[in-house]
């Protein structure tokens, strides 16, 4: 082994590479379609120690772009993907097109994500199934890497290079229970551990923090800019429990969504850089300027 080899003795880019891989293992159950973004909606999300914020930036084709800040890190991810409906097969594809990418500890990560079926599309939500297959690549800028394997059976398989492209460790496990990192000694660690409790079907397979993403204090609506997600007048309705009502308004928007996107709405916060294919937040220093969002009231329930 080289000196290279020698002295890469971290286990940060086995740790980045269950990152990439943990946006698949919460998935389970979720069948049912939700709200699609609106053309301009954004969504704010602040704790302590981090900030994200999300828009929608295209309305044909979809395109979402999101931002966080946190300690010490920066990540980033522009969502459009290739969608192949299949009659016939009752079934559909998801294949997204652009990657992910985390600033870290003074070095940068990409990875993709890889392709999402569901199945039965025609039948109950309960009758869907859901699966992810697909490689994911991670790259780091220091030279190490990672492959990921994902299989529609839930095994997953993969190994971290080292910056001279030999093995520092395996990785193993299942997307919907846990993921190890093995090394070449027999050292095992447990990356991730999908918690045991139960998600809520009825809510697009959404945890009990998820669901509580949108909900909308009283002393918060004030700090929102208008277009946030928890503003809508249909998802609001629909929460109350009137369901006409929020179709009628659900027709409404996207009607105007359509429209607006005729006239060649730009993005308010984020930028294109095309050479990286991704969406950059215009106000670096600070993306959320004089915004706040989740405030106090969110931060106690689930703190």
């Amino acid at each position: 082994m080289g000196e290279q080899s020698r002295i890469y003795t971290s286990p940060i880019d086995a740790q980045v590479a269950a990152f990439a891989f943990s946006a698949y293992s919460n998935t389970t159950g979720r069948f049912r379609k939700f709200f699609n973004p609106l053309l301009g909606e954004t969504f704010e999300y602040e704790q302590d120690d981090f900030k994200y914020h999300g828009e929608q930036v295209s309305h044909h084709p979809p395109v979402s772009a999101g931002h966080a800040i946190g300690n010490g890190w920066i990540w980033y991810q522009t969502f459009s993907a290739d969608i192949t409906w299949n009659t016939w097969a009752q079934s559909c594809e998801f294949a997204p097109d652009r990657p992910v990418r985390l600033q870290l500890k003074g070095e940068e990560y990409s990875w993709n994500k890889i392709t999402t079926y569901i199945e039965n599309l025609l039948c109950v939500p309960e009758q869907r199934k859901l699966s992810h297959e697909g490689t994911i690549h991670v790259r780091c800028s220091n030279g190490a890497a990672a492959k990921i394997f994902v299989r529609k059976n839930k095994d997953v398989s993969g190994e971290v290079m080292n910056p001279s492209g030999e093995r520092f460790c395996r990785l193993s496990g299942k997307w919907d229970e846990k993921f190890f990192r093995e090394t070449d000694s027999g050292e095992n660690e447990e990356l991730i551990v999908v918690s045991s409790k139960v998600l809520h079907p009825e809510y697009f397979g959404f945890s009990d923090f998820t669901m509580g993403l949108n909900q909308l204090y009283a002393e918060d609506e004030p700090l929102l800019p208008p277009t946030d997600s928890r503003l809508r007048p249909d998802i609001r309705t629909l929460e109350n429990g009137d369901l006409d009502k929020a179709a009628a308004y659900k027709h409404e928007l996207e009607k105007a969504s359509g429209q607006t996107s005729l006239q060649h709405a730009h993005p308010y916060s984020f930028h294109s850089r095309h050479k990286e294919h991704a969406l950059l937040m215009r106000r670096r220093i600070n993306p959320f300027g004089l915004r706040r969002s989740m405030t106090i009231s969110q931060k106690r329930r689930y703190s």
